[in-house]
């Protein structure tokens, strides 16, 4: 980008920082939901009784088959 040719570069770096700005909210939001998640988790695991727990498992909130991860 050259002022010569294509003047301020003002728009192109307000664009980028829009695009920065769009990346960091749906990392955001993608992130609380997982807090969300982990959070539930801990709640569940703090109130199993660890005599229930099958000996065919590690712990009964992790299952056996995970599903695959979203892409």
């Amino acid at each position: 980008m050259s002022r010569q040719t294509d003047g301020s570069p003002c728009q192109h770096v307000i664009d980028l920082l829009r695009a920065h700005v769009t990346e960091l909210d749906r990392r955001i939001t993608q992130l609380s939901q997982l807090r969300q998640d982990v959070g539930r988790l801990l709640e569940r695991a703090a109130g199993l009784d660890p005599g229930l727990c099958d000996a065919s498992s590690v712990c009964q909130i992790i299952p056996t088959h995970a599903p695959p991860p979203d892409s």
